[in-house]
């Protein structure tokens, strides 16, 4: 049976289900913040095997005096079909603020008459934070039974850089 999406938000919980399915293409779809001043470094921040979805140079007309305006359909079609995208693939957006530059991309799909996409609830942040919660999960159960001895024993500085460590590392997620 085909994967099919119902609702334009998923979870984290979702996304970690169907994460092997053949059609699944999760996208990200980070951009800078208007109001940052520095440079993000995308390739640090994403989902095992996501795609870039290049909102500013890709996937606008680049020869329109407003910024980010939508490619024609014909133009459109092309570039996601070099991104792998298919009538049946099952589209997951996020960004790595939340829910930033995602809702757009999950738009011009629609607007392009593709229905079967959905944007990942919270983003990026809550991605991290549900990995976080799911190794200190993990992380109680294997010292269960002498939990305040350990903890006891660990100070604030090293949990945070512990914590630290999981958002670095990309393949945890």
């Amino acid at each position: 049976m085909s994967l099919k999406i119902t609702k334009p938000l998923v979870t984290v919980d979702w996304l970690y289900k169907y994460i092997n399915d053949t059609n699944l293409v999760v996208l990200d779809c980070t951009i800078p913040k208007v109001t940052d001043v520095t440079t993000t470094d995308i390739a640090k921040k994403c989902i095992k095997g996501a795609l870039f979805f290049d909102l500013k140079k890709t996937f606008s007309d680049q020869n329109a005096t407003l910024p980010n305006t939508v490619l024609t359909a014909e133009v459109f079609e092309k570039k996601a079909q070099e991104l792998g995208i298919n009538n049946n693939s099952v589209i997951i957006c996020y960004d790595d603020l939340g829910i930033y530059s995602a809702p757009r991309v999950w738009w011009m799909f629609q607007l392009m008459g593709f229905q079967n996409i959905a944007v990942l609830d919270g983003g990026l942040p809550n991605g991290m934070l549900t990995t976080i919660q799911l190794l200190l999960t993990i992380l109680l159960k294997v010292i269960k039974g002498t939990l305040q001895s350990i903890l006891s024993q660990i100070n604030s500085k090293i949990q945070l850089l512990f914590i630290k460590q999981c958002l670095r590392t990309p393949a945890l997620l």
